[in-house]
């Protein structure tokens, strides 16, 4: 329940609750994206495909929101090498370590098969796929005290033409080159500053500088918020509408778009941080609320980390779900059922001091 009075008795304070939002939002995402995908796979034309390909599409603003909530909430720091390496680093390179074992051991009912040449495996390629993020991450935190360093010399001019090289070498050029316009751009090229975890890193930084300059102005801001909110549905709509259209034309699904770096996806998901943090970046919630979100906020890190076991887990209950009602709707329980299951057990397990320094 959102509230307007100043009772601290009651009511929390001074907080930001967008981050808090965005991160349970895009945790549960990624679920979906990792879930939904068979059913429009299985279903389409009928409705629950066309509803289930504009869910995916959704689901792929997750990890730029990820990426950006990381940007806005880290660069405005000073890091020493010792919190950036001993802290930051050594725990994501930890948590891909541990939770990699633990997956294979989960997939393959035990250590059987496991040896030397799967730890190697691991710095070549994450054990399971979702774990991709934790690769790029922990690249980019071993960069994160020379990116914080950076972006305080910059002025306001130097980021504005920073973010824009990065934009033209990734989401549009990406563009153009799905519409045929231009040939796909050499990796050679891309494969330096200019990538789209860095771009999405970067921006999330200057969008929050920007932020406070628009919400004080309510008519800019609420121009602003229903452009964001125009904009989130028109990307959505577009990525649906082309890649339906493609699987009429081919009689199958070529997902070209499925790409969290092209532009039809980097507009949703900007526009949905901006609207997210300008609607409730000065909402205070009543204290029962605010440290239930807190709890899941601060849970979603651990959920990501052991969403895949969930899903191997619940299958069963997904075989039951869809016996019996719309395999579309039976997949949005099963995920939420997976999220409340290891937002829970991430909870306690947070309660354990050597534990929780990993998740």
């Amino acid at each position: 329940m959102v509230s307007i009075t100043t009772d601290s008795r009651n009511f929390e304070s001074n907080r930001n609750y967008s981050f808090d939002i965005l991160r349970i939002f895009a945790c549960f995402m990624v679920i979906v994206n990792h879930t939904n995908s068979w059913v429009f796979m299985t279903y389409f034309p009928s409705a629950s495909g066309h509803l289930s390909l504009a869910l995916f599409f959704i689901s792929k603003t997750a990890v730029p929101i990820f990426f950006m909530i990381s940007g806005a909430l880290l660069l405005g720091k000073r890091d020493t090498y010792r919190i950036a390496y001993g802290k930051r680093a050594f725990r994501i390179f930890l948590d891909i370590l541990v939770f990699s074992i633990i997956s294979f051991c989960i997939t393959n009912h035990g250590f059987n098969g496991f040896s030397f040449d799967t730890i190697r495996s691991m710095i070549n390629n994450p054990i399971i796929t979702p774990y991709w993020y934790l690769y790029s991450y922990l690249g980019i935190m071993l960069m994160l005290p020379f990116l914080q360093k950076m972006v305080q010399a910059l002025n306001k001019r130097d980021y504005i033409i920073l973010l824009s090289l990065l934009f033209i070498s990734r989401p549009f050029l990406s563009f153009l080159s799905y519409l045929g316009l231009l040939p796909a751009i050499s990796d050679f090229f891309s494969r330096n500053l200019f990538s789209g975890e860095i771009f999405y890193f970067l921006l999330g930084y200057f969008i929050m500088n920007n932020i406070p300059d628009w919400s004080q102005k309510k008519k800019l801001n609420c121009r602003i918020m229903i452009a964001c909110l125009i904009l989130f549905l028109a990307g959505i709509l577009f990525c649906w509408y082309r890649t339906g259209l493609e699987f009429y034309q081919n009689g199958k699904f070529t997902l070209r778009l499925d790409h969290i770096y092209n532009l039809p996806i980097f507009i949703p998901s900007l526009s949905l941080f901006i609207l997210t943090i300008l609607l409730f970046q000065n909402v205070q919630f009543h204290a029962i609320s605010s440290k239930f979100i807190r709890t899941v906020s601060q849970a979603t890190f651990g959920v990501y980390l052991t969403h895949n076991i969930g899903i191997t887990l619940s299958r069963p209950v997904l075989q039951f779900l869809c016996s019996n009602m719309n395999d579309w709707i039976a997949v949005l329980i099963t995920d939420f059922i997976i999220f409340t299951c290891c937002t829970i057990i991430i909870y306690l397990l947070r309660k354990i001091p050597l534990i929780k320094k990993l998740l």
